[in-house]
């Protein structure tokens, strides 16, 4: 209102049309403007000669519109000359506002309006309209929805919304008692299904009387008959929303009927590239819908800020709603649009490619993410048609766009549901049991993603190297060998991995597509540091870093430098580790990789917890947490929480420790996770140990010890048998002390060791049992531990942070003093 009133007050502005659909409330905005200027201090001096409402509603062609102005002015008419000229000369030496109110059926021949603006320029005119007039100076507004909440905003705070707020006000005003969070929610869904249009709303509120909110909500969603009203003090177009439709509806051409029908097929928006290749609507044909508010154009806000994003328009939701009806009824129309509408989604789907990890790999996340409606919508055309190459190219980017934005929950039920009609069409189509495996393999996808591995696992065994498949489309083989590698091992399953693993690696050089080779080496890399061959895990990384960056894969580029930082990290290697991270973060954000941003982000916090930075740590652990709440990828959460349970053990927080420990160690156990379930076991040991609880703590670390040794993790169960042996020293227990140390030795003096949850307590842990023992190999392990402290020591850049990596850490500094001691 401010912003008609500024232009009806500007002498360079005579004509502004409020363009929108029947029941917009452009009849409204242009009252209440009306009202503010006739309240205005110099309302007598802009508009001296009055401001008056014509309504046109009633006025059945141009020939009135004259006799109507005439009556609102309370012009006295004679029969002797044209009421035309009699208004034209009234009006010339006037200071007039002329609102001219549902002046759309006469736009045509409404010749008059420029006469006046012509004859009288003291007159100003405002007219409301679904189309504008099309006059040279003229300002068009667009008069669309009341804001409401859109549908993943929470609806708590409803009043902030001005929809909402006139449907309470309408349908609820006068009820005392506060809304419930059902009530709230099905408010918010009201006012979306009608797209936040005043009558729209007011037809619902009315139905308050009778309905609840929760059933107005979903019968409006079904029906827009349910809107009306029987009010004959309502004009009989705005009595139902499917009268404001008709209107509009009659009033198109009927080229323009034809075509607009089959906008209907589109869910949530479209291109003006995608009108002509569906629905047969060119350019003009749309610009002359948007004219007439048929058509909505989205706003920037309203699908991303990208200036470079070709224009997109939508259909009001109820008027979707009602071309949709009259589509379904011409049965070959609605099945040749369907059949276009899929064909022509599938496209976009493979020109923005999402599984190669190319360098538009962000670019066209986004472009499926804004085309998600209509991408699903497609995928069930296809399924409809038994069109598996369309599907194909459909499901598998859909599944790979979810793995990387989520929510998996909605993957699984989209990858559901095509498993289950392609399971039907494979008797008639043989070709419909390869496109099953490769859906097999995308649900593995999905289920690793959403950390249920031994799902995951179930999913690819079908499709796990049979020679038919191998032989005609390698790489279902190489993909269900890359997904059981990766299930296999976060289920601790690492011979198996290694096995599966090494056999893509090899497979798929040759016969498929380079990102998966480079996908089964990173796999390979992280489960070869697990068996502690840490220079074979380091080159397989270097293997794959180098053939991403020569195949222009950002997104495996990412992936393998990450791998190659953690295992820089467990060789102490904490610089060369933290520039991976930093090289990892930035092609994440460019490639949109949360997945691999969340453990780049990880490793951060476990390099700043080595380097004795607990705060800096914390920090960093939280933003993985957040990344990964706002991701939906919940991959290394038990592992993140039992970092936090480590850094709080560390910081002197043992209550603090155990909670964020229970907490992983539950989450651990709920999904199968071996490996992270004996890392929160370990921790466990160490913080009952710090609260003095010696008999939990010997439980945990004899749990956690049973699981390492069912994994074949002989590095990490180090640490559970230093555990138990200082538990034996203080029991006074000297014989269990020097059996658990010796037990340790060759682990711990092994060249190779490094992957202890906390690797120089393991060496402090071994120590002391053996100088508790009166063992001669005591002095060789210090030895060893003060050489490999110093030389990990030596590679931290900066003086101040290699002084606090030796003074702060409890072990590091007990090393150090117990040597300088013994070499004095």
């Amino acid at each position: 209102m401010a912003y008609l009133e500024r232009q009806l007050l500007s002498p360079d502005c005579r004509l502004i049309t409020l363009v929108g659909l029947g029941g917009a409330g452009k009849t409204h905005l242009a009252q209440e403007t009306a009202r503010r200027l006739i309240e205005r201090d110099d309302r007598p001096v802009r508009f001296g000669h009055g401001i008056f409402l014509v309504r046109l509603e009633s006025a059945p062609d141009a020939a009135l519109l004259s006799e109507q102005i005439a009556r609102a002015v309370n012009l006295a008419l004679n029969g002797n000359q044209p009421v035309e000229q009699q208004v034209e000369t009234y009006l010339r030496d006037k200071q007039v506002l002329l609102i001219l109110d549902n002046i759309d059926h006469l736009i045509h021949s409404a010749d008059l309006v420029l006469e006046i603006l012509e004859q009288a320029p003291g007159v100003k005119i405002l007219t409301t309209s679904r189309e504008p007039l099309r006059f040279v100076g003229e300002v068009v507004v667009e008069v669309s929805g009341l804001a409401y909440p859109q549908l993943h905003d929470s609806t708590t705070h409803l009043q902030l919304y001005p929809a909402c707020r006139l449907f309470i006000e309408q349908g609820l005003g006068r009820r005392n008692e506060p809304l419930n969070p059902d009530e709230m929610d099905a408010i918010g869904k009201i006012c979306r299904t009608v797209d936040g249009l005043p009558l729209g709303i007011h037809l619902a509120a009315s139905l308050t009387r009778i309905f609840t909110c929760r059933v107005i909500a979903d019968t409006i969603e079904r029906n827009l008959d349910v809107l009306s009203t029987d009010l004959r003090n309502v004009p009989a177009r705005q009595r139902s929303l499917r009268a404001v439709f008709e209107s509009s509806w009659q009033s198109l051409p009927d080229p323009d009927r034809a075509a607009y029908v089959k906008l209907a097929i589109f869910d949530d928006g479209f291109t003006d590239e995608a009108a002509l290749a569906v629905a047969d609507v060119s350019m003009q044909s749309l610009l002359a819908l948007v004219q007439r508010s048929l058509v909505q154009v989205v706003g920037a806000s309203e699908h991303g800020s990208n200036r470079d994003a070709p224009r997109r328009y939508r259909l009001h939701p109820v008027l979707h709603q009602y071309i949709a009806e009259l589509l379904a009824v011409r049965a070959d129309l609605a099945q040749q649009t369907r059949d276009r509408h899929a064909a022509y989604y599938a496209g976009v789907a493979q020109r923005h490619d999402v599984i190669t990890g190319n360098q538009r790999h962000a670019s066209n996340l986004h472009a499926l993410q804004t085309e998600l409606p209509n991408l699903h919508a497609a995928l069930h055309f296809a399924l409809s048609a038994g069109n598996l190459a369309w599907l194909q190219v459909l499901v598998e980017q859909l599944a790979h766009y979810y793995a990387f934005q989520g929510p998996f929950d909605e993957a699984g039920e989209l990858l559901a549901t095509t498993a289950h009609r392609l399971r039907s069409l494979a008797d008639e189509i043989p070709a419909a049991a390869a496109l099953l495996a490769r859906v097999n393999n995308c649900q593995a996808l999905i289920e690793n993603c959403a950390a249920r591995y031994t799902t995951a696992a179930a999913a690819v065994q079908a499709a796990l190297y049979p020679e038919h498949q191998q032989a005609e489309d390698p790489e279902i083989g190489a993909v269900a060998g890359l997904e059981y590698g990766r299930a296999a091992f976060f289920l601790g399953n690492f011979a198996d991995a290694r096995t599966t693993l090494a056999r893509v690696s090899l497979s798929a050089s040759d016969h498929v597509a380079p990102h998966w080779r480079i996908r089964a080496q990173v796999l390979l890399s992280r489960v070869l540091l697990y068996a502690g061959e840490h220079e074979r895990s380091i080159t397989e990384s270097l293997a794959a870093v180098h053939l991403s960056r020569q195949r222009s894969l950002p997104l495996d580029e990412a992936r393998a430098l990450n791998q190659l930082g953690i295992s820089y990290y467990y060789q102490g290697r904490y610089q060369a580790a933290r520039s991976c991270c930093e090289q990892v973060m930035e092609l994440c954000r460019k490639v949109g990789d949360r997945a691999t941003l969340i453990l780049s982000v990880n490793l951060l916090g476990a390099i700043a917890q080595q380097l004795s930075d607990y705060t800096r740590a914390r920090i960093f652990y939280n933003q993985t947490l957040e990344i990964q709440n706002e991701s939906g990828d919940q991959n290394i959460k038990a592992k993140v929480l039992a970092n936090l349970g480590l850094n709080a053990h560390q910081s002197g927080n043992q209550e603090l420790a155990l909670r964020y420990l229970y907490e992983a160690l539950g989450l651990a156990i709920q999904r199968g996770l071996r490996d992270e379930q004996a890392y929160a076991l370990t921790s466990l040991g160490n913080t009952f140990h710090a609260l003095g609880r010696y008999e939990d703590a010997q439980a945990a670390y004899e749990e956690a010890l049973q699981w390492r040794q069912l994994l074949g993790q002989t590095q990490q169960s180090a640490s559970d048998i230093g555990g138990l042996a200082v538990l034996a020293v203080a029991r006074q227990d000297a014989a269990a002390a020097r059996r658990y140390a010796l037990e340790m030795l060759p682990i711990i003096m092994a060249p190779g060791f490094a992957m202890a949850v906390e690797f120089f307590r393991t060496y402090w842990q071994c120590y002391q049992a053996l100088s508790f023992a009166n063992d001669t190999h005591a002095e060789q392990v210090l030895a060893e531990a003060y050489r490999r402290l110093q030389q990990r020591a030596r590679e931290i850049w900066d003086e101040e942070t290699r002084r606090a990596y030796l003074d702060r850490v409890a072990e590091n500094r007990s090393i150090c003093e117990a040597y300088q001691q013994r070499h004095q």
